[in-house]
């Protein structure tokens, strides 16, 4: 089985409106020379119990967990957030860190916006140092976290269409339901 959207995504930090792929937040060149090989998945020994949450934990939405309104762990941090405070995906490695080598991991607003400005500001250095290569990387149009309740629109015109042009897609790995292990504890039961 798998999920449209998931294994032909093509942007390494991403994030997901409902039935669309994910829209850009940043591209990169990364010289993955500087990033150390992906062993696996992210941990989730930093991962708050369900217990300990019964409404998002992001600051600005007081959603109450239902059968409805499932939980969900950021993979980074570890907190517990509703569908849409944690609909972004960062690649992570086993230890929750950013490595564009590692697979797309369900991240919160706050952790996305953190590499998103951290990556941003080590590419900028890195492009002005080497202002002359031909290869710099550059930033798209920011997100920006929507009102709590708004229904999240998809990008649309010209900039989606050049952005999924301009966009390789990765070689294709295994279905996403092959990529959860058999020990998975998921977060909602």
């Amino acid at each position: 089985m798998s999920l449209p959207g998931l294994g032909a995504l093509g942007n390494r930090l991403s994030r997901r409106p409902p039935g669309e792929s994910a829209a850009t937040a940043l591209d990169g060149n990364w010289n993955l020379d500087s990033f150390p090989d992906v062993i696996a998945l992210p941990t989730r020994r930093h991962w708050k119990l369900d217990s300990e949450s019964s409404v998002c934990d992001d600051p600005t939405c007081k959603r109450g967990f239902s059968y409805f309104f499932r939980r969900h762990h950021c993979r980074k941090c570890g907190n517990i957030f509703c569908d849409w405070h944690s609909s972004f995906v960062l690649p992570l490695d086993q230890d929750a860190r950013f490595n564009p080598r590692a697979a797309l991991s369900r991240a919160c607003h706050h952790c996305f916006q953190e590499v998103k400005v951290s990556q941003t500001r080590h590419n900028s250095h890195s492009s002005a140092s080497t202002a002359d290569d031909t290869q710099q990387t550059t930033a798209s149009t920011p997100m920006m976290a929507p009102p709590a309740g708004a229904t999240p629109t998809p990008p649309r015109g010209p900039d989606r269409a050049a952005s999924r042009r301009a966009t390789p897609t990765p070689p294709r790995g295994p279905d996403v339901a092959a990529s959860v292990p058999r020990d998975w504890n998921w977060s909602t039961f």
